[in-house]
């Protein structure tokens, strides 16, 4: 074998014990490095794994949330469907008694509710205005006919009511007596819920409990509508009239549901 041919050998072993060596050297190298860092790798995994779960719990909770947003928006739009059922129900009836004393026969009425009431002034407002056919001066009455007043104010929506106990309120009236007779007066608001008496002959008999009915003397109401009863009846000689308080009615009857006389035929007094 010649130099050149030993040399050639010599330096193929060489290369090949280097190559097992740097082989055997670089796994250790990475098992000394697996072994110093796998605790430290090992936190970071479970970490990782922790994160992860918190990160999905975060979605689920925020998740949870929309839901629960969207319960609350179908459970209040329940309520308020709960809410007109009971209103239309409401209404049902109070519509059935009045059907039951053939109002609708009288009147061509419409059905409104009380919103508030104002004892300052003696006005209550109701919750319907002029888009549903209300205008001034309609008479406003309870499905039992007690007279409560007439519009005095139209708003798109609502309207307010003077009661017959305003200052400003004034209207004819008759009052029958417990003999029968037909005797006719004028009725003024004195404030307060009260209603006084004016204007009826000294000669006439009327005694408390007789009752007081509208007239259609004036057209301001349908005639035979309920307002009160007198309370006190007092008399002067220096007058040729007595007066007397009326306890109206409304007061005990003044329901959440009323009804607005749309239209009336006035009646001649007999």
């Amino acid at each position: 074998m010649t130099s050149k041919s030993r040399n050639f050998f010599l330096v193929i072993a060489v290369l090949l014990i280097l190559i097992t060596l740097n082989q055997f050297f670089l796994d250790e190298v990475k098992n000394t490095f697996y072994i110093v860092t796998s605790p430290i790798q090992n936190i970071f995994w479970k970490k990782g794994e922790e994160f992860s779960g918190f990160l999905q719990t975060l979605v689920k909770i925020k998740s949870l949330k929309i839901e629960n947003e969207e319960l609350l928006k179908q459970n209040q739009e329940l309520l308020r469907i709960i809410g007109e059922v009971k209103d239309l129900r409401k209404e049902n009836q109070a519509l059935k008694e009045v059907l039951n004393l053939e109002i609708e026969k009288d009147f061509e009425l419409i059905l409104v509710e009380v919103i508030s009431k104002e004892t300052d002034g003696d006005f209550i407002l109701i919750s319907k205005g002029s888009e549903d056919g209300i205008s001034e001066n309609m008479p406003v009455i309870t499905k039992e006919k007690i007279v409560v007043g007439t519009v005095e104010k139209v708003y798109k929506n609502f309207s307010r009511i003077s009661l017959l106990s305003n200052q400003k309120s004034s209207f004819d009236v008759e009052i029958q007596n417990k003999e029968g007779d037909e005797i006719y007066g004028l009725a003024q608001g004195q404030g307060d819920l009260r209603i006084r008496l004016k204007f009826v002959p000294q000669e006439e008999k009327i005694t408390e409990g007789d009752v007081v009915f509208t007239t259609v003397l004036a057209g301001i109401f349908p005639k035979g509508l309920l307002v009160g009863e007198i309370e006190e009846v007092k008399k002067s000689d220096l007058s040729a009239f007595q007066e007397a308080e009326i306890n109206p009615y409304f007061k005990k009857n003044l329901s959440e549901i009323l009804f607005v006389i749309k239209s009336f035929v006035p009646k001649k007094e007999l």
